[in-house]
Order: structure tokens, then C-alpha cells, then sequence
């Protein structure tokens, strides 16, 4: 091929065809690190552990949630270890990569002005959200907020790593008021007032997804459907209903029974007509009959249609009793009330609302586009002062409500001022949940001992007039081993540091007993044990394996081994128990944690 008889034109056509043919037709393609981050490479040299600073542990009652110092690649490293598989939830608030500072790389803050922002950007995130889709369970979800700087771009990033099956969708957050200005160059823009958060999953087959409602008191619901010339279509009460017999069983299309039963005597009376009869207001009419409140649809059912054609086209009321298949009354005994001669469904307005401090309010199931979030004193949550990115708890408490689990475990690897972890708390005490979570984040400035911890022990203990959530809280620090020994060597240094790791990883935080060749840890309720091995030529194995016989419950063992393999023979009149080889799985994990940060 000719190129200096190419056209500009041609040669670009021409490199984008060779560009096509290597990667693919479709999707991210982008600068490869040319400077890779120093953090990463360090990991080849240095094992990252986890350490734990004691002074700082907040006792309560309750869980056990967990802070994290240190860079986020390092803590996801390390958890990789802990909680493979384990999270249910994560959320996270990474840079903007807006060249506000807002994003370092390399220790450096990426200008905007450099040719490779974008590049390290995607490189920076590409490596952490590898590492947390492996925490995920099968049934994990995946919160991200971003603006449109780096949206597009990371949306098909997480195409890439996620899958691009397993994207739910994207939400869109009413983040800042419409009137005043937001910052400059706006005369050329269009005022930026929505912020975005990308919602991915592990697997879509295993995924279940609560509903999630915005709530109006009832009155105010009506008025504004009024003042917007819309009709509320909730406007009947059946005021009466007696003389209910037996009328036929007849078939569903699985030949399951349904039972028909004929009422006789009902009454049905307008809300207007109530409030005329027992001299009272329309919303008192609301509130009292709120269980009888009704309309009717032409819903286009079996269940319709089989009970039209066994009753014919009377002018009768009817109650359909049988156990949906399928839907929200799977599995249980419904009740239907079809009426008149076209046999329309009775729905019921109780359905759709939600009695709260005696007053009904209107419930509407949220999409995607968000708000009703108060933005003027998000950087006062938590009486700690954060200006950079402060999201509401009441955002964070919607996304992890979408997981039906209440015992979820969060994650958050750009803690920043620990928003996430006061979410948590505070949802617990508005649903009773049992949640539990993790958060990280480095120290640059003293974020993580000034802003993060401040903030979640004032959430826990209590703060001006917000009472305490309780709970307890962990803190520890990221440290690392050194790679450049002997293997021995390696092996018994890891050993020896590797026990606040176990601990973790096994939710035992209670020194029952240790030496300098064994330690045992408990959790608070001593039903779980964690016990450690750690000198494989040690003197009181013997006397630990009699220790570990004693404890009748629960119990983790981690055997200190040079090898891949732990002779259980000592074992065999121990039961209730799991056993694991220490630092092996440690360091076969490690291994694929820098293997997988460096491909591509």
C-alpha cells in the first residue's frame, strides 16, 4: 500500500479500519498508564496488610463496622482477602476529574489542561472497580455518583468490568437549585443542576430489587393533582357490605380453585356524599375510611374474565378468593372484588398509601429521575464540616434501600467525610435494619482521623440534638509487609502481622488468650472463634490443639504452613470448624490482585 499517495482523509480511515480490526468495533479504548501508579507497582514489593489502631475502637451495643486508613487500592486489596464475595452494597463517590483538584494521580493533581486526563482517570478507576466487583455477592449492587464529565466514559468502563447485562440504569439526582449562578463559563452552557448515579449489579440473574416510594400526606397529594387540572380517581367508599354467601368454585388456568362468594347488600357512597351525611370534612372522610376507599378498573385478567363468564352480565358484586401463582400475593390466599355487569376490578386506595403518625399518605414508586434532597446543609451532617462533594444521608439511605437485605453489608472506598457509614446507622433506626458497614479512605489532610472518624463516633455516640445511633466501630490503618526476603521469611513476617486481617475477616475481635505461638479471638457474643497457629515448629501445638477442643462452638482456624495444605490429622476429634492454611490463600490472592491491576 502506497501511503504517500493516501489523502489525510484515507490514512485516517485507513488506521481507524487497523484500530477496529485489533479492538473491537465498539466500545472504551484509551491511553494505557504510561506513568503506572506508584501505589500499585509498591504491591509487588510490599504485601498490604491491615493494622489496628485500638484507641480509636468505639464500644456499643450492636455491630461491629469497620474504618479503613489508607489508599482505597490497598484497602480493596486487603479485603479481597476479608470479604471476597461478601458485600451486598456499594457505594462510592469518586473524583469528577473535573481539573478542579479534585482528582490526584501519582500524587499529583491531574490539570486540566493534560492530554491524558481522561486516561488516568479510567486507569485509576478501571484497577479499584476490579477489585470491588469481586467483593460483590451474587446478588451485590453497584452505586457510582459522577457528573457528565466523566459519565459516558464511565458507563462503558463498567460495561467492560461489570458487564454490560448486568447495567440497571442510570439515575438521574436533582442535585442544586435552578435560580443563582453554580460557577462560571455558564454563558455558554446551560446551568448544570443534576448530578447522575450509574446503578450496576454482579449478576442479573440473582438480582431482586425493592421498590422504593416517595410518600405525600394524602390532602396535599389531592390538592396538587387539583391545582394541575388532574382528576383523583380514589373518589368512592364502599360504605357497606353484608349477606355474603357461597356462590360457585370455578377453575384458574392451572386448575387451581377459585372460590366465588355473591354479596348481596352493599353500598357504595361518594366521599362528597359521606362528608354531607355525617357533617364532616372530605380529609376526616379520608382518614376514617381510608380502608374502604376504592375504584374500579377494567383490568384485563383471567381471573376477570373467568368469573364474567360464571356469572353473566348481572348487576351483583362478587368476591373471588384463590392464591396468585406469581406477584406480590404469591403464594397467598387474595381476595378480588369484581362488580356490575362488565365485572370491574375493585382496587383499593389503602394499596397505594402508607399510614404514618395516623395520617395516610399517598405512596409513588420512584424511577429514575430523584429528588426532594435538602443540598443547603449537607455540609453540616454529622456536625463535621466537609465542602468538597458532601452527599445527603437521605440519598445514600434511598440508594441502600433498593437492596431488600436489612442485614446488608455496605461498602464505601471514597468515604470522605463518612456519609455512608452515617446512612447506614441512621437507616437502621428508621427500618430496624441490622446493617453493617465498611468505609475507607486515605489521611491526606487528616480526612480520615479529623473528618471521617469525627464524624461517625459523633453518629454513634450522639451529637447536639441528634440522638445516638449506636453501634460500634473499628479503625485500622493499611501496613504492609515486605516482599524481598526468603520465602520463610515472608511467610513468618505475614504470619506474625496478618492476625488483624483474620480478625476481620472472621468478626472476632476478642482476645480470649494468646502467646507468642497460638492466639484465640471471640466475638463479643462467644459464639465464633477465630484461633491462630503461628509458628509451625512451635512447642504448645499440643496445647493449643486441647484449647480449641474445649470450645464447643463455632471456631475458624487458621494454621500457620509453608504449603498450600494443613495436616489435619490433629484435627480429627475437633468439630464445628473450618480450616484454612495461613499466609498461602494470602498470597495466592495478592498475586492475582497485581496480576489483575495490570492487564488490560
Amino acid at each position: 500500500m502506497d501511503f504517500e499517495k493516501m489523502t489525510k482523509e484515507e490514512l485516517i480511515e485507513y488506521i481507524n479500519s487497523l484500530n477496529e480490526e485489533q479492538n473491537g468495533k465498539y466500545g472504551l479504548i484509551w491511553d494505557r498508564e504510561k506513568e503506572p501508579e506508584k501505589i500499585v507497582v509498591d504491591c509487588d514489593k510490599y504485601i498490604p496488610i491491615l493494622s489496628e489502631d485500638r484507641k480509636k475502637t468505639i464500644e456499643n451495643d450492636g455491630n461491629n463496622n469497620i474504618l479503613i486508613e489508607g489508599d482505597n487500592f490497598h484497602s480493596l486489596s486487603v479485603l479481597n482477602y476479608t470479604h471476597h464475595e461478601s458485600i451486598d452494597v456499594i457505594y462510592i463517590d469518586p473524583p469528577y476529574n473535573t481539573g478542579n483538584k479534585d482528582f490526584m494521580y501519582n500524587d499529583k493533581f491531574v490539570d486540566p489542561e493534560d492530554g491524558y486526563r481522561h486516561s488516568k482517570w479510567l486507569n485509576f478507576m478501571e484497577k479499584r472497580l476490579k477489585l470491588a466487583r469481586n467483593l460483590l455477592k451474587n446478588n451485590g449492587m453497584l452505586f457510582i455518583s459522577i457528573d457528565d464529565n466523566e459519565l459516558f466514559q464511565l458507563k462503558l468502563l463498567c460495561d467492560k468490568v461489570f458487564g454490560e447485562r448486568n447495567y440497571i440504569n442510570t439515575i438521574s439526582v436533582n442535585a442544586k437549585v435552578s435560580a443563582g449562578a453554580s460557577g462560571g463559563g455558564e454563558d455558554k452552557k446551560l446551568k448544570k443542576n443534576i448530578e447522575y448515579i450509574l446503578f450496576y449489579c454482579k449478576n442479573i440473574d440473582f438480582l431482586e430489587l425493592n421498590s422504593i416510594y416517595k410518600e405525600t400526606e394524602l390532602m396535599d397529594y389531592i390538592r396538587k393533582m387539583d391545582e394541575d387540572n388532574k382528576s383523583f380517581k380514589y373518589t368512592t367508599v364502599l360504605y357497606k357490605m353484608n349477606d355474603i354467601k357461597p356462590f360457585k368454585t370455578i377453575k384458574d388456568g392451572s386448575g387451581d380453585d377459585i372460590v366465588l362468594s355473591k354479596v348481596n347488600d352493599y353500598e357504595i357512597k361518594s366521599v362528597k356524599q359521606i362528608a354531607q351525611i355525617e357533617h364532616i370534612s372530605e380529609e376526616e372522610v379520608y382518614n376514617k375510611y381510608i380502608d374502604k376507599i376504592m375504584t374500579t378498573t377494567n383490568a384485563q385478567t383471567s381471573i376477570r374474565t373467568r368469573v364474567w363468564d360464571a356469572t353473566g352480565n348481572d348487576n351483583d358484586m362478587y368476591i373471588a378468593s384463590y392464591v396468585p401463582k406469581s406477584g406480590k400475593n404469591k403464594g397467598q390466599k387474595t381476595d378480588l372484588i369484581f362488580m356490575g355487569k362488565q365485572k370491574v376490578l375493585v382496587i383499593w386506595l389503602k394499596d397505594t398509601c402508607s399510614i404514618i403518625k395516623g395520617k395516610p399518605y399517598k405512596k409513588e414508586k420512584i424511577g429514575t429521575y430523584w429528588d426532594g434532597f435538602s443540598w443547603i446543609n449537607v455540609t453540616k451532617e454529622g456536625a463535621i464540616k466537609f465542602d468538597n462533594g458532601k452527599k445527603p444521608i437521605k440519598l445514600i439511605k434511598q440508594l441502600i434501600s433498593l437492596h431488600p437485605n436489612k442485614s446488608a453489608l455496605v461498602l464505601d472506598f471514597f468515604a470522605g467525610s463518612g456519609s455512608t457509614g452515617h446512612a447506614v446507622l441512621d437507616l437502621n433506626k428508621e427500618d430496624e435494619g441490622n446493617r453493617k458497614f465498611i468505609v475507607c479512605t486515605n489521611n491526606e489532610n487528616n480526612i480520615c482521623e479529623k473528618i471521617t472518624y469525627e464524624r461517625l463516633k459523633n453518629v454513634i455516640n450522639g451529637y447536639e440534638k441528634h440522638e445516638p445511633l449506636g453501634s460500634r466501630l473499628r479503625y485500622f490503618k493499611t501496613d504492609f509487609v515486605d516482599n524481598n526476603g526468603t520465602r520463610d521469611q515472608l511467610y513468618y513476617d505475614l504470619t506474625e502481622k496478618c492476625i488483624p486481617m483474620l480478625c476481620v475477616k472472621s468478626d472476632t475481635y476478642e482476645l480470649v488468650e494468646k502467646n507468642k505461638e497460638y492466639a484465640i479471638y471471640s466475638n463479643s457474643e462467644r459464639t465464633n472463634y477465630s484461633c491462630v497457629y503461628f509458628d509451625i515448629f512451635g512447642e504448645s501445638y499440643e496445647d493449643f490443639i486441647e484449647k480449641i477442643k474445649e470450645i464447643k462452638e463455632h471456631k475458624n482456624l487458621y494454621i500457620f504452613s509453608l504449603s498450600e495444605y494443613v495436616n489435619e490429622e490433629n484435627f480429627k476429634d475437633i468439630t464445628n470448624y473450618n480450616i484454612e492454611p495461613i499466609p498461602y490463600k494470602i498470597l495466592v490472592l495478592y498475586k492475582n490482585v497485581v496480576k489483575m491491576s495490570k492487564e488490560n
